[in-house]
């Protein structure tokens, strides 16, 4: 899972890289800056999976950064995690708010950050599937009717995922009667 940590302080930084390494987690960027990190993620060649930003950073906080991420058709749904030092819950709250997924708290605990980040790295793998099942039932839903799938009637996409449904039930029947 590619990840990206935003922190304006170095030891946090360090100390996040050597738990998520440990945790096995490989594919990981840092930076200081919500600002750099908004390039950072804007021109990724592959887009980061997971975002880890704190809360209480100079210039744009973590919060402002996560408003400005959730804004990008390409981070829609990436799953953003904050990282808190702050005991306030109206914090957590205006995070969720603006599209955080879940949150830390500092000082870290490790097993809490393996745990939150399997959690996240569950989110994204039901994300590409469902992306790809998406996709996979367009491009079947166009062959079926050998037009694009936008100019398909409602009664159409309804018969053939019908006949989709039928064919799924066949075959769950079979395999049952093979056990």
């Amino acid at each position: 899972m590619k990840i990206l940590v935003v922190d304006d302080d170095e030891s946090i930084l360090e100390l996040l890289s050597a738990i998520l390494e440990t945790s096995g987690y490989t594919d990981i960027s840092v930076c200081a800056s919500p600002h750099e990190a908004l390039t950072m993620i804007r021109n990724a060649e592959t887009r980061y999976e997971c975002l880890l930003f704190d809360i209480n950073m100079p210039g744009m906080d973590g919060i402002e950064l996560c408003q400005k991420v959730r804004a990008l058709q390409s981070h829609k749904d990436t799953p953003i995690v904050m990282l808190t030092a702050m005991t306030d819950r109206s914090y957590i709250d205006r995070a969720f708010e603006a599209g955080a997924t879940d949150y830390i708290t500092k000082p870290f605990d490790v097993t809490e950050i393996g745990a939150r980040l399997r959690i996240a790295a569950k989110l994204v793998t039901a994300q590409n599937v469902a992306y790809g099942i998406g996709r996979n039932h367009t491009a079947a839903v166009s062959r079926s009717f050998g037009k694009k799938a936008e100019g398909i009637t409602r009664e159409e996409i309804v018969e053939l995922f019908s006949d989709d449904l039928a064919h799924r039930d066949s075959v769950q029947s079979q395999l049952a009667n093979m056990r």
